[in-house]
């Protein structure tokens, strides 16, 4: 019994280490990122690694910033598509917030941004997470 307990702790050590090794390597390289796609490539990365709420919301308000920041200017059509669909999955990671903490309405509304901002792309790739 204590040998299974040794293997689990070890491998949630070994995780913990991985995630904040990968964490660190993708706030380097968002330092270093020279394009704002690039930018929120990498911040959407970083919020899929990051396990505090608050942080990940700075990194996703980030994502929003930089692409409000780029729809005024004057974007090749692939690039706006690119800014596009990085402000629908900032929606997305909102509702999924607020539905993990049970704010259903709130939820709905970013969900339904993120929704009519995909069916604009003819990417629809939400997820309703209600329970």
């Amino acid at each position: 019994m204590n040998k299974i307990l040794v293997i689990v702790f070890y491998f949630i050590s070994l995780t913990g280490i991985y995630s904040q090794t990968n964490s660190d390597s993708l706030k380097i390289a968002l330092t270093k990122a020279n394009h704002d796609t690039v930018r929120c490539n990498i911040l959407l990365a970083l919020i899929e690694v990051e396990e505090e709420d608050a942080v990940w919301i700075k990194y996703n308000e980030e994502i929003q910033t930089i692409c409000e920041t780029n729809f005024k200017k004057n974007l090749r059509p692939t690039e706006l598509l690119a800014f596009k669909r990085h402000y629908a999955e900032s929606f997305n990671n909102f509702g999924f917030l607020a539905s993990m903490h049970g704010e259903n309405k709130e939820a709905l509304d970013y969900f339904l941004k993120s929704l009519k901002l995909n069916e604009e792309l003819k990417t629809v790739k939400v997820w309703l997470m209600f329970w």
